[in-house]
């Protein structure tokens, strides 16, 4: 069964793990926007349908946290994987079942888990 495209919106500051990450969705399937930071991705957001955000938790300037915050704001339904290599607190990323933490460094596999999911 294949599995159904979805609108995925990958916010990350360090431009070879947002490219590397980027690539990793489109193999499977996903339509991708890119973002550096924050605010390019409120921008997209506003721009069109998104399904998922993905976004690095340590963002320079407004956190990938507070980014959510904002993004949920706009978009209540969209669901949002947090992406690090650091260990956050759980008050840092919620712990409802739209939300998922993502480890770095991460493969395929962890990534299609973690889509599964949040949706």
């Amino acid at each position: 069964m294949q599995a159904v495209a979805l609108a995925i919106l990958l916010v990350e500051d360090d431009p070879l793990i947002r490219l590397n990450t980027a690539e990793l969705l489109q193999d499977l399937g996903h339509i991708v926007v890119e973002a550096g930071n924050a605010e390019d991705a409120m921008e997209a957001l506003d721009a069109g349908p998104v399904d998922v955000i993905i976004t690095d938790l340590g963002l320079p300037g407004v956190s990938g946290a507070d980014f959510a915050s904002m993004a949920r704001k706009a978009k209540p339904d969209v669901a949002i994987v947090f992406a690090t290599g650091a260990e956050p607190g759980p008050d840092l990323i919620g712990n409802d079942a739209a939300s998922y933490l993502l480890r770095k460094p991460f493969g395929a596999a962890d990534v299609a888990a973690a889509l599964q999911a949040v949706r």
